[in-house]
């Protein structure tokens, strides 16, 4: 069995390399609208922090560990002062842990970009991909 300092430990050191996360132009990967891409940097809302931010959620959740909530509302705190992004497959994946972090506190904070998400994610798709059948019921 693992000792649970060391275990403990281990995830100190995972957290703070995964927030300590910096794109050093390494990498050119675009964003699908063709900008510069940043997949790598922590202080990113992508993919790629979307899972970070769950696994922060799910430490949280499952041990009650406060600094890992405190980072998931510093880091929501920061990104959402800046605006949501443009919505697509990719950025959809950080409002999960955004999510839990609301079901779990009911910090209206949370409530508001949760419904502007689902919001623009509904009017982006109520274009319909074919015309509505006209169906007309009368009687003989």
């Amino acid at each position: 069995m693992i000792d649970r300092a060391l275990l403990t430990d281990w995830i100190g050191r995972l957290v703070g390399g995964l927030t300590g996360l910096k794109d050093e132009g390494h990498f050119d990967e675009p964003y699908l609208d063709g900008t510069k891409g940043d997949y790598v940097s922590f202080d990113n809302w992508e993919w790629p922090q979307g899972v970070g931010l769950y696994g922060l959620a799910q430490l949280w959740l499952q041990t009650g560990d406060d600094k890992a909530k405190a980072i998931l509302e510093a880091w929501y705190a920061n990104q959402l002062a800046a605006g949501l992004p443009s919505q697509n497959v990719n950025t959809t994946a950080p409002m999960l842990a955004l999510s839990l972090l609301w079901r779990k506190t009911r910090d209206e904070k949370w409530e508001a970009p949760r419904r502007d998400w689902a919001d623009r994610s509904a009017l982006s798709s109520a274009t319909p991909i074919a015309p509505p059948l006209s169906v007309s019921l009368t009687s003989a």
